[in-house]
């Protein structure tokens, strides 16, 4: 019985790859995270503020646990205070998802916050 199950598992697994080599994914359901976990093995000495629900477990398993990576929430709380206290982070790299992909949508109350403070 358990062998079935592991074949049964390995088949749609392989069902899954093969649609994310030939379509690359879309929306929600897309490979970028592969590129995203790729320049993070390029860049392991800098910080990454992950600013959206999503990336972490996928991020730590794909780089073998060799990101320094905060997640933070803007969207909870005092949003210019949370501005505030990222923008005291500037050498680290910001993660978003971009509208309409958001789990907090936030991108660009972030990015209007960071311009009135003279940032781009």
């Amino acid at each position: 019985m358990i062998v079935y199950l592991i074949v049964a598992q390995l088949a749609v697994d392989a069902r899954y790859l093969t649609a994310f080599v030939t379509k690359g994914g879309s929306g929600y359901w897309s490979d970028a995270i592969y590129s995203l976990a790729s320049f993070v093995k390029e860049n392991p000495s800098r910080n990454y503020l992950l600013m959206d629900w999503g990336f972490g477990n996928q991020l730590v398993v794909l780089t073998n646990g060799r990101i320094r990576y905060e997640e933070v929430s803007c969207s909870n709380g005092d949003f210019d205070d949370c501005v505030q206290s990222v923008l005291r982070q500037m050498d680290s790299y910001l993660i978003f998802h971009l509208p309409p992909f958001e789990s907090s949508p936030v991108f660009y109350r972030f990015k209007e916050a960071v311009a009135r403070r003279g940032f781009q």
